[in-house]
């Protein structure tokens, strides 16, 4: 077996969760058809991510708004359940019809697959997020900016104002161990705002390298908290309707009690847990 310095463990941590300023960067010209099958798969991946969150935000906000009325709730779930099944059959076989004159394998044929299931994949979301609107407290009268940029200072200053601009259902994702030792899956829930503990995040005043702002789409943002460091990240999601409202929240740490993979020799218990968290999240 490979041996893997410290360094590189470390690094493992810069990786995770993948990024989608970078490709959006290197894809926002194309000039070689070098770029257009890991561009296209950027464009897929992303899209893909944003459709997940938008599916889960829905099952939140319906299982939040059908509290009193849980058997409605449930069929109305299982009704969406039945027709993303249907609607991720409809998309990837008129993805296959877009493609047919080209053979299949090639670099164009993959490009264009891709690039079809990511603008089928972001006009889903758009649908789902239509679905059972949800609201927050705040209205246009009280919401600090519609500018992202300057809305985030003032959402993250203290917790009455996070508590007012978060939405009623929060999606909310943890890393889970599994049977495998060393093994993790995300877990993905959803959680009544009102029952979440404020403050959600530390107060964020001007520029950081430690916390980056994605732009996913024109109503869509994540912020990317690394200042507890790269072995407790976290992820807020954000989506714009009358205000920007913190609709999900993604968990990336694990904690010294989730880390059961047998110790290695020569190192210390520092790198030990270090290189656990890095297997673990890779």
């Amino acid at each position: 077996m490979k041996r893997f310095g410290l360094s590189w463990i470390l690094g493992a941590f810069a990786l995770l969760p993948v990024s989608a300023a970078f490709a959006q960067d290197e894809c926002s010209e194309i000039t070689s058809s070098l770029q257009v099958v890991p561009c296209s798969e950027a464009a897929k991946k992303t899209a893909d991510n944003q459709l997940n969150t938008s599916y889960h935000q829905l099952m939140a906000r319906l299982e939040s708004q059908y509290l009193a009325d849980p058997k409605l709730g449930e069929e109305y779930s299982a009704t969406v359940k039945e027709s993303q099944r249907a609607w991720i059959k409809l998309r990837d076989t008129n993805c296959a019809v877009e493609a047919f004159e080209i053979e299949a394998g090639k670099p164009a044929y993959v490009g264009v697959v891709n690039n079809c299931i990511a603008s089928m994949s972001q006009e889903r979301s758009a649908y789902l997020d239509k679905i059972a609107p949800d609201g927050v407290s705040g209205t246009n009268a009280s919401c600090p900016s519609q500018d992202f940029v300057q809305f985030l200072p003032a959402f993250s200053a203290k917790a009455e104002s996070q508590q007012r601009l978060t939405a009623l259902a929060v999606k909310i994702l943890v890393l889970k161990r599994t049977s495998d030792p060393g093994r993790f899956l995300p877990e993905i829930t959803a959680e009544p705002g009102a029952s979440l503990t404020f403050p959600l995040m530390a107060a964020i005043q001007g520029r950081s390298e430690t916390v980056q702002i994605e732009t996913v789409d024109d109503t869509h943002m994540n912020v990317v908290d690394k200042r507890a460091g790269n072995s407790d990240i976290k992820i807020f999601n954000f989506a714009k309707k009358s205000c920007w409202a913190l609709v999900g929240i993604e968990d990336w740490s694990l904690s010294e009690r989730e880390l059961i993979a047998p110790a290695r020799a020569g190192m210390s218990r520092a790198e030990n847990l270090c290189y656990q968290r890095a297997e673990g999240l890779g």
